[in-house]
């Protein structure tokens, strides 16, 4: 009798770990799912970012007036993708990131009409805001085994 009570006992602890195991490899991956999700989100916001980015770089060396006049259109379809990806992420990022992004994206939609902005201005600009941004998606950014340390720059 004492063996079958021994039994039972084995094989119910054994049922619970199996159970528990089973739990806990369904909650891993689900976890990284959505971490590998997040990952490609910021992925695809930062490459729309860097298009724009490198438009802007041109208005150094041309000036605003002639700057605009030939990149208006372009740099207007390249802001436009990057605020189709900001778009596009909100459901898969947390608020937070999403809100760094679109002042990022108004800052540049800003930036477009800005005669005065002397281009020292704007690189502080910029990374004042990208700053701002690591900060909040490195607060954001986790997972059980994961950990991101992202410091965005121009």
């Amino acid at each position: 009798m004492k063996e079958l009570l021994l039994l039972i006992a084995g094989a119910a602890i054994a049922l619970f770990s199996a159970w528990v195991k089973s739990w806990i490899d369904r909650e891993a991956h689900c976890s990284n799912e959505v971490f590998k999700q997040r990952i490609s989100c910021l992925n695809q916001i930062w490459s729309s970012f860097f298009e724009v980015k490198n438009i802007y770089a041109r208005k150094i060396p041309l000036g605003h007036t002639d700057w605009i006049a030939q990149n208006r259109d372009e740099v207007l379809e390249k802001l436009n993708t990057f605020r189709k990806a900001i778009d596009e992420s909100q459901i898969v990022l947390s608020q937070e990131i999403i809100s760094g992004f679109r002042e990022l994206d108004t800052y540049l939609f800003t930036l477009l009409d800005d005669e005065d902005q002397k281009p020292f201005q704007y690189v502080s600009d910029l990374n004042e805001i990208l700053d701002q941004l690591s900060k909040v998606i490195n607060q954001n950014m986790y997972k059980r085994v994961y950990k991101i340390d992202l410091h965005l720059r121009t």
